[in-house]
């Protein structure tokens, strides 16, 4: 595979000391969570199904990416299709520790 066919940085990967083995790895992540994230609601998966299905992927990519696991550093659990959660509001507290919550968010809001 070339460089420019990975869905992330395969460069800063490489010298971070992943293996070609954990590239693969970290592809086949990527492309289910980007899956989950177009077609969240596909195979019968309910909301929560889908934000948990989010979140443990990040936590993979996390080990694999050879950080420590912190959910104030995920990055995806927004950009679920669907989700009514603000998009900037979130993109500019990532890494705070804070998430902006719409209550409305059928995948995060209070009426889940």
């Amino acid at each position: 595979m070339k460089d420019s066919e990975y869905l992330f940085n395969y460069s800063y990967a490489r010298s971070r000391g992943v293996t070609e083995q954990e590239l693969e790895g970290m592809q086949s992540v990527y492309e289910a969570l980007h899956e989950v994230l177009a077609r969240p609601l596909g195979r019968n998966r309910t909301h929560q199904q889908a934000v948990q299905l989010i979140e443990s992927f990040e936590n993979t990519l996390q080990f694999l990416w050879m950080f420590e696991a912190d959910t104030a550093k995920h990055s995806y659990w927004y950009r679920v299709d669907g989700c009514g959660c603000p998009k900037r509001d979130n993109s500019d507290a990532m890494w705070s520790g804070r998430r902006i919550i719409n209550k409305n968010c059928p995948f995060h809001g209070d009426k889940l």
